[in-house]
């Protein structure tokens, strides 16, 4: 990033950081798109129980990033004070932090998960292939919330094509692996909505990979020294991010829950009626992706302008996305 003089900088600087958000939060929501479509073509079943699944994860793992998403201004204003050597700390706490929610999801998952899909008035099958999905899918959290970090760095030093081309990486991965493990082709199991909870925590530890790669190879992450050494874990660190992540993670667990809730409630109907809820909202999903990508490039650029003491610019930035 690099400071503006007019409106139509900003503008365009603006467009230049908001286009590869807006294609990365569209590809990570075409992951769960086509987990619950791809298994359609398993069976009825399979979609239903995905589509359940897929809705008590998704407000949760969006929440919850929502939270490690706190890092981004943080950063963005040590980088626009030019204290970038305190950057690698900070990033750092957030993998601390990442670790500590992964470990939370799992404890409460392994507890909770099994008592909640038997309140829910479902089909035997639909519940046990609800419930084999998000356990597949549980080996993949802790992946997941690292790259939120990661992707919060990176996202955070206006270098928001790298996140870009890591998701892209993750759509085919996931598509590739949603064909040989639900169906079964290429000798693979045939798993059907169970595998796509595989595919998908296999892609999770895909994408945490790439961005370390980034991370430790690339500029301008190289010469901040990300994950090159070690901190211990920080409380008042912690704070720190928890203060400023924890109102963005609760604003979008509620506004991704208002998707959610509904297939929960339509989860009294018969299991076809869940399946082509589930396909029809879908696309109001990825809809939402817009004014999130939004949200997201503002903090990235009002956290750098507020960083450089430049409030004026920041209003300016702050009325272009609000507009």
């Amino acid at each position: 990033m690099k400071p503006t003089t007019s409106f139509g900088q900003k503008i365009i600087q603006f467009f230049h950081i908001l286009f590869p958000i807006l294609i990365t939060q569209i590809a990570l929501s075409a992951i769960a798109f086509f987990d619950t479509n791809m298994s359609g073509r398993f069976g009825t079943a399979d979609l239903a129980g995905v589509a359940i699944g897929t809705s008590l994860w998704i407000p949760i793992q969006t929440g919850l990033s929502g939270i490690l998403i706190g890092l981004t201004p943080i950063v963005s204003q040590l980088l626009g004070k030019r204290r970038d050597g305190e950057v690698a700390y900070k990033v750092m706490q957030g993998i601390w932090l990442s670790l500590i929610v992964s470990l939370l999801v799992l404890v409460l998952g392994a507890l909770a998960l099994g008592p909640v899909l038997s309140f829910m008035d479902l089909e035997p099958s639909v519940r046990s292939i609800a419930f084999r999905f998000l356990g597949a899918l549980s080996f993949g959290v802790i992946p997941l919330f690292g790259y939120t970090v990661l992707r919060s760095c990176i996202d955070a030093t206006g270098q928001t094509r790298v996140s870009m081309f890591i998701t892209l990486i993750a759509l085919p991965v996931n598509v590739g692996l949603n064909y040989l493990l639900i169906f079964g082709h290429w000798g693979f199991p045939r798993m059907g909505g169970v595998g796509a909870g595989v595919a998908s925590a296999i892609t999770y530890w895909v994408i945490f990979g790439v961005a370390l790669l980034f991370i430790f190879l690339a500029e301008p992450f190289k010469n901040l020294g990300i994950l090159r050494k070690f901190h211990a874990l920080s409380p008042a660190a912690i704070k720190e991010q928890l203060l400023i992540g924890v109102p963005i993670g609760f604003s979008i667990f509620f506004e991704t829950a208002v998707f959610s809730t509904v297939t929960l409630l339509m989860s009294r109907f018969d299991t076809m009626t869940i399946a082509a809820h589930q396909a029809a909202i879908n696309f109001a999903s990825m809809l939402y992706m817009i004014p999130l990508s939004i949200c997201m490039s503002l903090t990235i650029l009002v956290g750098f302008e507020a960083g450089s003491g430049r409030l004026k610019d920041a209003r300016q930035y702050r009325l272009l996305g609000i507009g």
